[in-house]
């Protein structure tokens, strides 16, 4: 194998692998605060795998906090498993509450998706929030709770539920109510009955549409369902984003100045409700 070089890229946030001068590899991150990193992806190009790479790039990295007096927050499946049996890594690891994130559209560009996107990077020092997967989830079935066996992917999504210390939903509208991957979602990790991992929980609903309606209904009919599974919902401020196409640059940065500063305030809101709350 080449020999491999690795360099942190400020200007995209990133640790990168280098091989003959490609990137083939990159712990993508961002920033939380003045001192903390969030180790948000860590990637390397498929023919590339197996090679030991994602570890060598993460020692780099690791050594880089080290040497800047920084922490980070692993959240991604491969870094917190690093953390988990690495006793120096974990010596570098800053606590934080955890905000999930579910994301009502899966269409690549998505307003829902590129408001999430920049949800991540709106949480203070000590605070972290992430998008949670839930393409891949099967659509639930009673047999789960029952007489099984259960899927793994479906036991590793009710113990990241469970693990949240609040949740916030971004929803389009889809003939006036919100998306089946939601509802599916809830579901799962509502059940089975007497283990609802969403009970207490802190939650917020966002909608957003490239309509005129700010996905008012859906986000309405949305609030239902999470009432339903306890979570302690958080009423205002309210959050409908109509004419979603004219609000983002097309880096998925936010055209308005003003309006990243309402998201920003509501984001705001939401942690002193948790803080009321938790």
């Amino acid at each position: 194998m080449e020999t491999l070089q690795f360099k942190y890229v400020d200007e995209s946030r990133r640790y990168a692998a280098y091989q003959d001068g490609r990137e083939i590899g990159r712990i993508l991150l961002s920033l939380n605060g003045e001192k903390t990193m969030v180790f948000r992806h860590v990637q390397v190009e498929e023919q590339f795998r197996g090679q030991g790479i994602a570890g060598q790039m993460l020692a780099f990295a690791m050594e880089d906090v080290k040497q800047k007096g920084l922490k980070v927050v692993p959240v991604c499946p491969y870094a917190r498993k690093a953390f988990d049996n690495n006793e120096e890594y974990r010596a570098f690891e800053a606590p934080a509450k955890r905000f999930g994130i579910f994301v009502g559209s899966f269409r690549v560009g998505s307003y829902s998706r590129r408001l999430a996107d920049l949800l991540e990077d709106m949480t203070p020092e000590g605070y972290v929030a992430e998008i949670i997967r839930i393409k891949d989830l099967p659509f639930y079935d009673q047999a789960w709770d029952t007489d099984g066996p259960v899927p793994d992917k479906i036991i590793a999504f009710r113990a990241k539920v469970k693990s949240l210390d609040g949740v916030i939903f971004v929803t389009p509208e889809y003939n006036r109510t919100f998306t089946a991957p939601i509802k599916n979602a809830v579901d799962i990790a509502s059940r089975p009955m007497g283990k609802n991992n969403w009970s207490r929980k802190p939650a917020m609903v966002m909608g957003i549409t490239p309509g005129a309606l700010g996905a008012l209904a859906a986000a309405l009919e949305l609030k239902k369902l999470l009432t339903v599974v306890n979570t302690v919902l958080m009423g205002q401020p309210e959050v409908y984003i109509a004419e979603a196409k004219d609000l983002f640059n097309e880096d998925g940065s936010f055209i308005n100045e003003g309006t990243r500063e309402f998201i920003q305030s509501v984001m705001n809101a939401f942690i002193r409700f948790y803080e009321k709350h938790k």
